[in-house]
């Protein structure tokens, strides 16, 4: 009674890859009994189709017995973790343990986050992804380091802009006089031209001359010698003195 009678049987019919609905009137079709489906995680099958049946495509059995399928959950997601400010060893651990693995690592300098901790991570945390997709990190070198330039004699416009070019800004302004620098160059920078241990972002202080300072001459002409020597070197003024002959 193989094809006919209470003993008939028949062949699973081909139902993988079919979507659930064309795999169950298949089944039925050839007088069997559609199962109830389990279902899984496929990275080949599409979410909604066959991945396998029990028993197997082929299989000769009595009309009437169920056929159990396997329906696709389609590819398995997993959520990226946040590894921002962790360390390296860190991430990658969580990152694993997300069921993930990680990427490329690469180093980056940062205002902000200090060396060796992660500054960002590609996809970025929370993302659904690929299980069986990569999480690319960028691990903080630290602040990057940055080069004084030599702005005296500049204008405030120019050493400005060198500081910036050189990942600076300009920070306090002040003014002196200078009988070396003309009015409105800078005389000094603080910290100076070269200094090591600055970084970008930090600013540089600049004293910018008045050129010299003027001042106003005493009326000595009727001062003794010391008197007049006294009033011009209070004035702030260098005394010469120069004797003219003939006269007492």
């Amino acid at each position: 009674y193989r094809t006919g009678g209470p003993g008939r049987r028949v062949a699973v019919p081909e139902i993988v890859g079919r979507t659930q609905e064309e795999a169950q009137s298949a089944i039925t079709q050839a007088g069997l009994v559609w199962g109830t489906p389990t279902r899984a995680y496929s990275d080949t099958v599409v979410s909604g189709s066959v991945i396998s049946c029990k028993p197997p495509t082929g299989t000769a059995i009595p009309v009437g017995q169920a056929v159990t399928a396997v329906i696709s959950r389609g590819v398995e997601q997993k959520t990226v973790p946040d590894v921002v400010g962790r360390t390296e060893q860190e991430a990658r651990t969580a990152i694993t343990d997300a069921g993930l693995t990680v990427g490329a690592v690469t180093n980056d300098y940062s205002p902000t986050v200090e060396s060796g901790k992660v500054i960002s991570s590609d996809p970025a945390a929370g993302q659904s992804i690929n299980h069986s997709s990569a999480v690319a990190l960028v691990v903080s070198k630290g602040r990057r380091p940055a080069t004084v330039p030599d702005v005296k004699g500049m204008t405030v416009a120019d050493a400005t802009a060198a500081l910036q070019k050189a990942g600076l800004v300009l920070g306090t302004t002040t003014e002196d006089y200078s009988d070396s620098v003309e009015s409105g160059k800078i005389i000094s920078s603080d910290p100076a031209a070269g200094a090591s241990g600055h970084f970008y972002g930090d600013s540089v202080s600049i004293v910018v001359s008045k050129g010299s300072e003027m001042v106003t001459v005493p009326d000595v002409s009727s001062m003794k010698q010391d008197e007049a020597v006294a009033a011009l070197k209070a004035a702030g003024l260098v005394v010469k003195i120069e004797r003219v002959f003939g006269i007492p």
